[in-house]
């Protein structure tokens, strides 16, 4: 029986004292008005993430337009000023990319266009490439005759043809 008893009044210690921690340390409602005044509130700085950097505008798609049969690009002062717009987009958009599309006009095989339309691609590719541009982030495809801006109805119309695209990609 003086077990049990012991038990009984040990359990009873245990109690007033977790109550009286409980209620002194844990519980703020039942904090007097001074302890209250002097309790401290921490800002939460986890609550709102940092705002990511806003991103420049994405600069327009930029053509460029080739001779018959050539792969020397006729207007390489549009390529220049594209160029500063395009490196600062890459340098805040990781990633993002640049894709050349090669296009020829309808003059010769379709087989000759596919590949003359990656020479032209490469052209560029490799114009960008002495400019600073990563080899990683330039890619070049052809698409041939396969996808002409206007119809291979006249001369004027094949010279729009022959052109190599520049698009970033998102």
């Amino acid at each position: 029986m003086r077990p049990l008893i012991t038990g009984i009044i040990i359990f009873l210690v245990w109690l007033i004292i977790a109550s009286w921690y409980y209620s002194a340390n844990t519980w703020p409602a039942l904090q007097s008005a001074e302890e209250a005044a002097v309790t401290e509130t921490v800002p939460d700085t986890t609550a709102m993430p940092l705002a990511p950097p806003a991103l420049p505008d994405v600069p327009d798609d930029i053509t460029l337009y080739f001779n018959f049969d050539k792969t020397v690009i006729l207007n390489p002062a549009d390529l220049d000023a594209f160029i500063p717009a395009v490196k600062e987009y890459l340098s805040a958009d990781t990633t993002a990319c640049l894709q050349l599309t090669g296009h020829a006009c309808d003059i010769g095989t379709e087989a000759y266009n596919l590949d003359l339309g990656k020479r032209r691609a490469l052209s560029v590719n490799d114009y960008l490439l002495k400019n600073g541009f990563s080899s990683e982030c330039v890619k070049a495809v052809s698409k041939g005759e396969s996808q002409p801006a206007v119809p291979n109805t006249s001369e004027a119309n094949r010279k729009k043809n022959r052109r190599v695209k520049i698009t970033i990609n998102r």
